[in-house]
């Protein structure tokens, strides 16, 4: 197996469809879909099972009790059969030629942890930033303190190394942000980086995007204290320490008065 879509859910019976779509329409097949459904109360198991039913592709659907998007992806890199692992969640949807694109790229260096791609919006607008130079290899690191990298981006990670990490998990909390694993990568691996949109986000009302990072920080500070310990590791100079330092006292705090 070349590639696994893993798609996180929760209550998304009705954006699944869209996605589903899509990945029918793909030009390259070498892929299975692995949908974790992270506590869903919705008919979402109902709902893929039509799709499984259907036959068109390789789809596995794994429940667990409702504990957060990072779980979730926890289990799929324990989970995923595939050479590669591409998160695309559940109210996004890749374009119809977006898998052969990424395969194209797919012959990589051992020191590269993964392929980034854009993302667009509705109304095809890059969302953020594109990389300063296309089909280049960039420590990510180097990219958002140098280049000052904005914006969601396609992700399609090389499972042996993805394998070595995992994101931190604390009893009580359900949210650590995506930088924890991402940049933890960073301090040994890079990505290489294609100015090429593949992947549609749309951004729905009570997703994680729309409640962002800082209110979901309050409510998980263990999690957002390990975040701002990271910067702190690789911050470039006193400025950004002083900021970080800043608030990985502030979480720390907060997390004992909860």
């Amino acid at each position: 197996m070349k590639y696994t879509i893993f798609t996180p859910t929760y209550n998304r019976e009705n954006e699944l469809e869209v996605l589903y779509g899509s990945l029918k329409k793909q030009s390259f097949q070498d892929f299975e879909w692995l949908i974790i459904d992270d506590g869903s109360t919705d008919k979402t198991k109902e709902t893929v099972n039509d799709f499984i039913k259907e036959g068109n592709i390789s789809i596995r659907y794994i429940r667990q009790n409702n504990g957060g998007k990072h779980r979730a992806f926890n289990k799929a890199i324990e989970e995923s059969k595939g050479e590669f692992m591409v998160c695309v969640d559940s109210d996004d949807f890749l374009k119809d030629y977006a898998l052969e694109k990424i395969d194209r790229y797919s012959k990589i260096n051992n020191n590269v942890m993964a392929i980034c791609f854009l993302c667009v919006d509705p109304e095809d607008k890059v969302i953020g930033s594109s990389f300063p130079k296309s089909n280049s290899t960039f420590n990510l690191i180097e990219l958002i303190y140098k280049y000052r990298m904005k914006g969601d981006k396609l992700w399609v990670f090389k499972h042996d190394i993805l394998k070595e990490y995992r994101f931190p998990e604390y009893k009580g909390e359900k949210f650590v942000t995506e930088g924890v694993l991402t940049l933890q990568m960073s301090l040994k691996y890079e990505v290489l980086a294609v100015n090429e949109a593949l992947q549609v986000c749309e951004y729905r009302h009570g997703g994680l995007t729309a409640i962002g990072n800082k209110q979901l920080f309050r409510k998980n500070s263990k999690g957002a204290k390990a975040y701002y310990k990271l910067l702190l590791k690789i911050a470039p100079n006193y400025k950004y320490k002083l900021f970080y330092l800043y608030n990985y006292l502030l979480y720390s705090v907060h997390g004992r008065n909860i």
